[in-house]
């Protein structure tokens, strides 16, 4: 009665990646990155910061230069680590602003986060208030640095004109 289509299968060590080449060339980027945060923690790391509020304004501050270079990579079309291409997935598909689905996919990890260690531990580890509010204001910062740079784009040819 009904006819099926007839099933194309890609087979061999690179099958999903010949679909999606992109997901390839995401390894160098994230281990080159994550050698460089570690260098750093170890540069780094002779400076403790023992004044709470001293170490919440370094937390925004941090929070702000990370979401101002993911901006930059974002508008250079750059290669995004996993998580941020997944966001840009989601952002394509439903017109979401970036900032508001960052911080919805990075709450939305930390509550799987929070349940897999209750589940499995019994208690809730390594999420303290410096995640959350890491994971709330990164897509807010993004979506101030948005604005900033659309504010910008649309003074400069104002500025070469006159």
């Amino acid at each position: 009665m009904f006819r099926q289509a007839p099933v194309q299968r890609i087979t061999g060590p690179c099958a999903y990646s010949t679909r999606y080449p992109q997901q390839d060339t995401q390894l160098v980027p994230a281990m080159i990155s994550g050698m460089f945060l570690d260098a750093n923690l170890y540069l780094f790391s002779f400076l403790a910061v023992e004044n709470y509020i001293l170490r919440l304004c370094l937390l925004v501050l941090g929070c702000a230069v990370l979401a101002l270079g993911l901006y930059l990579m974002i508008e250079a079309d750059l290669i995004l680590m996993p998580a941020d291409a997944f966001n840009s997935v989601v952002v394509k598909r439903t017109r979401m602003k970036w900032g508001n689905v960052k911080s919805m996919v990075d709450c939305g990890l930390l509550v799987i986060s929070a349940v897999i260690g209750l589940v499995f531990l019994g208690k809730i580890m390594f999420i303290r208030e410096g995640t959350l509010i890491n994971a709330i204001i990164c897509g807010q910062f993004i979506k101030m640095h948005t604005w900033i740079f659309n504010h910008l784009k649309k003074r400069v040819p104002e500025a070469a004109v006159n």
